[in-house]
């Protein structure tokens, strides 16, 4: 019998084109390798988003915020705990912290402070705990101004820490919706420039989630989707928060009123001039496709 050699120079393939095509082939073991981490990276996405949207709203939160502070004070993990007390009313809020309670038998505010020890430890407690007026008042409308110059100078200053000013964190806690998405086009008349590397930036944050929640979510969701997209077409990216860029397109899409969502869908397209739908098509696969897919239809 010949040896492979012979075969593949009998069908003229030489050695170099052989080894060539098994390089870029499903037969190399690298790509074998990759192609395995990427398959049991897709299921376990599906697993958790399943257990999300199976869930009620409280103890999705519940395991949410768990996660979130199991970081121990990421950057991704004080953002979702932002999103979430930002973006829910005070009752939701309180039912996940029960719920938290039940799960883990332990109170949610004390496990913060075990694992989230710095400065934005007093904001995220704050936000936790904060039952926010509805109405705005006449007192508050004149002190718009006032409240625009406070905030724009704890976000400009760069020489001071603010984020543990009772202060600042009193205008966010305690005043309206209204007041304070007045406040925050003021403040963008002043100008304002949030300090990337201070925590200062969560005061900006949490802000903007208070007054813009719909321009964050849809940002997070091109964010993730873009990511997801590179990773598709270059081999060689990887990233540390890649998981959490993931995490942040099920946690949306599943966890988000319908109403919430259907402005979601609206500003997607404005901004990305491609629905939603049809990006989720284009960069997620399978299972996991279809029930984000199966949650936007509804």
């Amino acid at each position: 019998m010949a040896d492979c050699d012979d075969l593949f120079l009998g069908i003229g393939i030489d050695e170099k084109k052989l080894v060539d095509m098994v390089r870029r082939s499903d037969f190399n073991p690298g790509n074998i390798k990759r192609r395995r981490e990427l398959i049991m990276i897709e299921f376990q996405r599906f697993m958790n988003a399943t257990l999300m949207w199976m869930t009620s709203p409280a103890e999705r939160d519940a395991r949410l915020l768990r996660k979130a502070i199991k970081t121990r004070g990421t950057h991704v993990g004080i953002m979702v705990i932002i999103e979430i007390t930002c973006t829910r009313e005070f009752c939701d809020v309180s039912a996940a912290k029960d719920v938290y309670h039940h799960l883990y038998k332990s109170l949610l505010e004390f496990d913060l402070s075990r694992y989230i020890v710095g400065p934005e430890q007093t904001l995220l407690n704050s936000l936790l705990n904060t039952k926010r007026c509805k109405e705005t008042n006449k007192e508050e409308e004149k002190i718009v101004m006032l409240d625009a110059e406070t905030l724009a100078k704890a976000f400009n200053d760069k020489s001071e820490v603010y984020i543990e000013n009772r202060e600042i964190i009193n205008i966010l806690m305690y005043r309206s919706i209204s007041h304070l998405r007045a406040v925050f086009e003021q403040c963008k008349k002043i100008g304002v420039t949030p300090k990337n590397d201070s925590p200062d930036l969560w005061l900006h944050t949490a802000l903007t989630y208070l007054v813009h929640p719909i321009q964050n979510f849809v940002q997070l969701l091109e964010n993730s989707l873009a990511f997801k997209l590179l990773m598709a077409e270059e081999e060689d990216v990887w990233d540390k928060d890649y998981y959490s860029l993931e995490d942040s397109l099920s946690r949306i899409i599943i966890t988000c009123p319908k109403v919430d969502l259907d402005k979601i869908k609206i500003k997607f397209k404005e901004t990305s001039k491609i629905t939603l739908q049809e990006r989720i098509r284009l960069v997620c696969k399978g299972s996991y496709k279809d029930l984000l897919l199966g949650v936007l239809s509804k």
